[in-house]
């Protein structure tokens, strides 16, 4: 019975949180590509259940409004946690098992985020593709938004407009290089990414997601997973990014 439909309110410090991000992302090797599952990881609802569905409308406060005025949107740091590893030049996917595919892809077609100018080439890579990957697991989440999604196929798409600062206001359908959207095992998914970049190790890759399943499949290709049980934070993203950095350092 799916019942998690749940929000977080209040102020948002940004300026902290990508502070935060900058010290976190400079601390150590990255991994070439950050995969994020979208329901409950990056926006707080699955789209298949607590969305009413298309037609969707940009909403002036950002995000979008479904058919029955119903608004989503990011998590309150995931736009920050996107943008700062775009500007560092990590890569990042999209691996949904939604029921809703088009929704899901539609929906990240209407979410702007703003990116910055970049702060040089990914920093470093990760352990290997051979072996069983690291789960790691945060006890709190961040939601505000959330879909595990739909639609297929590797790639980027959307859209993007010029912005002061030296970045640009783009889609996250467009920032994000690798979209896999449909139902069905992860395993699918990561081969796919994997076989879109060129062959990048699993080892090289880390992985978020709400579901333990998804994590404990995930893992056995040798991704480094970590679980949060309710979307991406500052503090769980950096618990993900501790431990794939524990695996390319040859740790637990």
């Amino acid at each position: 019975m799916r019942t998690k439909r749940k929000s977080s309110s209040g102020k948002v410090d940004i300026p902290a949180i990508e502070a935060r991000l900058t010290e976190l992302l400079d601390d150590g090797p990255l991994p070439k590509i950050v995969v994020f599952d979208i329901d409950y990881t990056l926006w707080p609802l699955w789209i298949d259940t607590h969305c009413a569905g298309p037609p969707f409308r940009k909403a002036e406060r950002g995000g979008f409004l479904d058919r029955g005025g119903g608004h989503i949107d990011l998590a309150p740091h995931a736009r920050s946690v996107i943008a700062a590893l775009h500007a560092r030049s990590v890569e990042i996917g999209l691996a949904s098992r939604t029921d809703e595919p088009e929704w899901a892809e539609e929906g990240l077609k209407l979410i702007d985020v703003q990116t910055h100018s970049s702060n040089g080439g990914n920093g470093g890579s990760g352990g290997g593709s051979s072996g069983s990957g690291h789960i790691g697991s945060s006890g709190g989440g961040g939601g505000s938004g959330g879909s595990s999604g739909g639609g297929g196929g590797s790639g980027s798409g959307g859209g993007s407009s010029g912005s002061g600062s030296g970045g640009s206001v783009m889609t996250l359908h467009a920032l994000a290089a690798y979209r896999e959207i449909y139902p069905g095992g992860k395993t699918t998914h990561f081969r796919r990414i994997q076989a879109a970049a060129g062959g990048v190790p699993f080892g090289d890759m880390l992985f978020f997601d709400d579901e333990h399943r998804n994590v404990l499949e995930v893992a056995r290709l040798g991704v480094v997973c970590h679980h949060i049980p309710d979307c991406i934070c500052v503090e769980t993203f950096a618990a993900g990014l501790e431990a794939f950095r524990r695996s390319a350092s040859g740790g637990d």
